[in-house]
Formats: structure tokens, sequence, C-alpha cells
């Protein structure tokens, strides 16, 4: 989609991914080694999305050997690039 200027629109990023692959370590120890201290720290941020039922800050996947972690920034959040 184009703006009238000519000029792509500036869409704020809001959801990021954080793929952690530790290939041939068993579900268990990637969830506790891995997964969940990346989702304390990243709960750390005050940007962060708060949780609703429709709505996730921190979502996560853990597989044998790969850790996957969806963060969502939250709405009121202006300056994305900064909130890093």
């Amino acid at each position: 989609m184009r703006c009238r200027s000519g000029k792509d629109p500036d869409l704020p990023v809001r959801v990021a991914v954080a793929l952690t692959p530790w290939p041939g370590v068993k579900t268990q120890e990637v969830e506790q080694l891995v997964t969940r201290p990346i989702e304390e720290k990243i709960a750390e941020n005050s940007y962060i999305h708060p949780a609703t039922a429709a709505d996730y800050g921190i979502r996560s996947i853990t597989l044998p050997g790969l850790s996957i972690i969806y963060v969502q920034l939250a709405e009121n959040v202006a300056d994305t690039k900064k909130t890093v």
C-alpha cells in the first residue's frame, strides 16, 4: 500500500519472535534452560503488552531442540524502535 505522498507508510513493528535452536536437547531442558530465562528477562520490559484472554504479551512454544518466544509491545508505545 502506498501513501498519497508516494512514500511507504511508517508502520510500527509491535511483534517480535526469538528463535533459539539447541539441537539434540530434550524439550524439558530447553524449557528450563532457555525458554523460561528468556521469558523472565523479556517480562522485565515495561513496554510489553499486558496479557488478556484475546491477546498476549509473551507467548512461547518449546520443542525438542528449539525455543520459540513471541513478544508483543503494548499499543500505547509510540516509538517502537526505542523500546528494545
